[in-house]
């Protein structure tokens, strides 16, 4: 849009996204004001292609074409903001034909009584006497393990994912194992821990126009450790009527103030070593309203104390400074390339 977004007769972009068939009777009703819109844009955008960092392979590199992805995790608005590119519309952009001010940021601490360790083992009693219709068991080698429940009746023409009552079945050959196994400590799709709740972030967001409207107030973390220089972990979208204010809040789970380990093949929180986490909210990547911080635990202790966060209001919003490397805990980068094979140094850098 760059060769006609500065005419002076253009003041102002409806995006429609991807129309459908009432895409025409939506627009008309945000032109005539008959809706407030309240959308926010899902991706940042540029004023040169060249900003993006990255493209689409249009033409094969090789017989079986290969993408390294080397640019890890510095993709749209966190290339933008490590390279700082200033872009035409940041992500999470949006006008709205009211007005909203954000104030009065909480950083308060889960209650330690919300852990995983007694959950879990309460979900695991639960299992041994809950019957799912749908859902197989994994990696039993006993035949009775995967017969059609006695505790469940069958619908007609329903596909249930169970043998019938008395079968049996052989156990083929195994697979030969592979030579090197990275697994992740824990279940699959990682340790429950990961998914407690650490946090939960409150602004105050009011509506200071004339009109009701939705606002969709966005939460940023700072994690350091050459990730990105800000991340989303939440967003919340709150319809609030003119001159009212209402609280908007977004839970931080353990996962989200984790980085991923290569050497140890783990997640770890950032906080054990010795990073504060930078807490922000706002109405985008680039406007962000109230700034705080979520202490570091030091030293590679346990995630499960010292609890602190301080709050300050935002005056400016810093890109920050530029990440030219990675740190461990980063996922690697690929850097040389022998007989066709990526390889991955051992260790990371600062």
């Amino acid at each position: 849009m760059e060769p006609w977004i500065e005419h002076p007769n253009v003041t102002a972009v409806l995006m429609a996204g991807l129309p459908g068939q009432e895409s025409g009777n939506a627009l008309v009703d945000v032109l005539y004001g008959a809706v407030n819109p309240s959308g926010k844009t899902p991706w940042t955008i540029g004023k040169r292609r060249e900003d993006y960092g990255t493209d689409v392979m249009y033409v094969a590199n090789a017989p079986v074409p290969q993408l390294n992805f080397t640019e890890g995790l510095f993709i749209d608005y966190r290339h933008f903001d490590q390279a700082g590119i200033e872009p035409r519309f940041e992500f999470g952009f949006g006008l709205s034909f009211t007005t909203f001010s954000y104030s009065n940021l909480r950083i308060q601490p889960a209650s330690a009584a919300s852990s995983t360790s007694a959950s879990a083992s309460t979900a695991a009693a639960s299992a041994q006497i809950t019957v799912n219709p749908s859902v197989c068991p994994r990696y039993a080698l006993n035949a009775s393990a995967y017969t059609f429940p006695s505790t469940i009746s069958s619908l007609t023409d329903y596909i249930y994912p169970y043998l019938p009552r008395n079968s049996s079945f052989t156990v083929g050959p195994a697979y030969p194992s592979a030579s090197v196994v990275a697994v992740a400590p824990g279940t699959p799709g990682g340790a429950p821990e990961l998914w407690d709740t650490m946090y939960t972030v409150t602004v105050s967001v009011a509506n200071t126009g004339s009109v009701a409207g939705q606002e969709v107030a966005q939460l940023y973390l700072a994690l350091g450790n050459g990730e990105p220089v800000r991340q989303l972990r939440g967003f919340n979208k709150t319809m609030i009527e003119a001159g009212a204010s209402t609280d908007v809040s977004f839970t931080v789970r353990q996962r989200d103030l984790s980085i991923w380990d290569v050497p140890g093949q783990s997640w770890v929180d950032v906080r054990t070593l010795g990073t504060a986490v930078g807490v922000s909210v706002g109405a985008s990547s680039r406007d962000l309203r109230l700034n705080g911080t979520m202490a570091a635990i030091g030293g590679g202790g346990s995630a499960a104390g010292n609890y602190s966060a301080s709050v300050t209001a935002a005056t400016t919003s810093p890109i920050g400074p530029v990440v030219t490397e990675y740190s461990d805990g980063q996922p690697q980068v690929p850097t040389e390339y022998s007989d066709g094979q990526v390889q991955v140094p051992a260790t990371a850098t600062s």
